[in-house]
């Protein structure tokens, strides 16, 4: 898979599946993504441990082994701005069905590229012979996140009660949202 977006800035993006070579730059969104966002459940102490070239190659690896996977990042002059990733349900009764997680580089959000991000996963999960349903869980106080689901399709199914406990001590609930893709 290998598709141009135009942003909203009329600046071009290629989208396209992660390789081997983007271990590092995937590594290096990740910290800029878990410091700066306040949307995420990972913290940056937690992703350090996982931050090897090495363990970000076997993790680009198994989403290209897994048949119900994948992994699509986002580039912009070379630069990895943005991916998205999916892993559907590993037994026969729930294969069928996956959840997604997305991150943009912070100087690039509200310009277009979540959006195509998961226009391209959208894509991909319908040309896929075994996913039927995209999942995901978002902050309920993400309403631009909130939005661009519900701008393209997605259902809220359900809402967590205190499913994330900031280091304030503050609760926030996520949504459960869903698209069915066939």
């Amino acid at each position: 898979m290998f598709k141009e977006y135009t942003l909203k800035d009329n600046s071009t993006i290629i989208i396209r599946e992660g390789i081997l070579s983007d271990a590092l730059a995937l590594n290096e969104l990740a910290m800029t993504t878990f410091s700066t966002a306040e949307h995420v459940l990972t913290t940056p102490n937690e992703f350090i441990p996982k931050s090897t070239e090495e363990a970000q190659q076997l993790r680009i690896t198994e989403y290209t082994i897994q048949e119900g996977w994948v992994l699509l990042v986002a580039e912009h002059d070379g630069q990895l701005i943005g991916n998205i990733d999916f892993t559907n349900g590993r037994c026969v009764r729930n294969q069928h069905t996956g959840e997604f997680g997305m991150s943009v580089h912070p100087d690039y959000k509200n310009k277009g590229v979540g959006k195509h991000l998961l226009a391209a996963l959208l894509d991909w999960a319908k040309a896929n012979p075994l996913i039927e349903k995209v999942k995901l869980r978002v902050f309920t106080n993400n309403k631009p996140a909130v939005h661009l689901y519900e701008k393209l399709g997605f259902i809220k199914e359900g809402e967590l009660h205190c499913e994330v406990k900031m280091e304030t001590g503050m609760y926030i609930d996520l949504y459960e949202m869903y698209k069915m893709v066939k």
